[in-house]
């Protein structure tokens, strides 16, 4: 034995690299601007925080396909910790039942659900219809000039559109954005009449002057929005939402998977990062892994269920 190696065996074989030893790559498949961005930009300081000194967490936008491009790019990517990302409800759950997906939700691990945030549908501010009823009644009379924007097949805006077609018997004009973003410069410019929006960025974007929120998709009145009227309170039975949390490819290592489970759930519960979220509307909802893949499993039963005597993909 040469005195290097024995060296080496008297402490232990040299020392690994602290994990993460480069940038983390958290993965935003959506625009910028629109709600997950805004979640990912908020949170990504403070989980490079609670890693350790010196970390960096990047936030890089994969846009395409209604999420399609950037879930595949998270499960596709090596499964050492350095890439994560955020996987939307239900567009992580429908992409596979509607057409074949470039990604297997299967091949994923569920980290920390941050946010649940309600369905709304919003129109720019001026406009004529303030209320579900005049929205139903306008595309009724007036189909052809009805334009629902949403960010895509499959997604929590068109699922609520469908159902509101289905509750007030008529039809709108689907129009597919590739973010909220998107569909906001279009209600502003006059490109569309109405859209599905989450609850936080409608109310960030009420915050301008610039939208009407008709009334929020939550089961009871959420409390960043007290004063916003539910579609049930209005004779629309409609709950629909988007979930959106942290994931990583499957595989991870024990050692690092705990690492980063703890840094993003220490991230969320910040005091600094919770008031920021107030502050834009965030409906928080930190689940742990466990839990949130078990809400991912009951939607999952439930959106097949659906795709089964409904199915979605042409509509």
């Amino acid at each position: 034995m040469t005195l290097l190696t024995l060296f080496v065996t008297m402490i232990g074989g040299p020392a690994a690299a602290a994990f993460p030893d480069r940038p983390v790559t958290l993965i935003v498949p959506f625009a910028a601007g629109g709600s997950t961005d805004v979640t990912a930009r908020m949170i990504a300081p403070y989980i490079e925080k609670n890693l350790h000194a010196g970390a960096r967490v990047v936030v890089s936008n994969i846009q395409g396909g209604g999420g399609d491009v950037g879930f595949a790019t998270i499960s596709g990517a090596i499964p050492d910790g350095h890439t994560i990302g955020f996987i939307n409800t239900p567009s992580f759950l429908t992409i596979p039942l509607e057409r074949q997906a470039r990604f297997d939700p299967k091949l994923f691990d569920p980290l920390v659900a941050i946010v649940d945030d309600p369905s709304t549908v919003v129109v720019p501010a001026g406009s004529a219809i303030a209320t579900p009823v005049d929205l139903v009644a306008f595309a009724r009379t007036t189909p052809q000039k009805a334009s629902f924007a949403t960010t895509g097949v499959g997604s929590d805006e068109q699922l609520s559109m469908l159902k509101l077609q289905e509750l007030g018997g008529v039809r709108f004009v689907h129009i597919p954005f590739p973010g909220g973003a998107h569909i906001y410069r279009a209600l502003r410019n006059g490109n569309v009449m109405v859209a599905g929006m989450n609850l936080s960025e409608a109310l960030r974007a009420r915050e301008e002057g610039r939208i009407t929120i008709l009334g929020q998709m939550s089961r009871n009145r959420h409390p960043v929005a007290p004063d916003l009227p539910t579609f049930r309170e209005m004779g629309f039975d409609i709950a629909m939402g988007a979930m959106r949390g942290i994931a990583a490819p499957r595989g991870l290592p024990d050692d690092v998977r705990q690492v980063l489970v703890d840094a993003i759930t220490a991230a969320a519960a910040d005091p600094d990062f919770q008031a920021k979220a107030k502050a834009t509307y965030q409906p928080l909802r930190i689940l742990g892994p466990d839990a949130f893949a078990d809400e991912l499993t009951a939607m999952d039963r439930d959106y097949r269920a659906l795709w089964a005597v409904s199915p979605w993909s042409d509509r």
